[in-house]
């Protein structure tokens, strides 16, 4: 039986330049979800996203479920800021060619504040690659 051997790196590259730009907000999230893997950080997505029926989302919202809440939770401390109770990212879809760039809707911008007052660093990042960029300025 041979073994299985993680890819090294990051994930995978998109098959045409310029295509990151094209791809889903889903695609980003499991590109930043590999590099995270890659690097051993603890972490979590909350998948708030999506349509969902009436009663599927009353069961949701009754167990605690919270419009807004950023799309990933760091909790590995930041190595270059050791300040930060945890580290949030809001991810949005870069603008493409086809497509506008993701917006933050209210209930986003108050959960990335109360996080921010509560001692939190948090980020939106428009596509993974920022979002990378961020984690490794924060010492990822």
């Amino acid at each position: 039986m041979g073994k299985t051997r993680k890819r090294a790196g990051g994930p995978k590259k998109p098959a045409l330049p310029g295509m990151e730009e094209d791809v889903s907000e889903q695609k980003h999230q499991e590109w930043l979800a590999q590099w995270l893997d890659a690097k051993g950080i603890v972490w979590w997505h909350t998948p708030n996203e999506g349509k969902r029926n009436v009663r599927q989302g009353t069961k949701l919202k009754r167990g605690g479920m919270k419009a807004g809440v950023p799309d990933v939770i760091i909790i590995t401390p930041a190595p270059n800021a050791p300040w930060a109770r945890g580290v949030a990212i809001e991810l949005k879809k870069p603008k493409g060619k086809s497509s506008a760039k993701g917006r933050l809707t209210p209930a986003q911008r108050n959960w990335l504040c109360w996080l921010e007052q509560s001692g939190w660093s948090t980020c939106v990042a428009y596509g993974w690659k920022e979002a990378v960029e961020w984690l490794e300025r924060l010492g990822y």
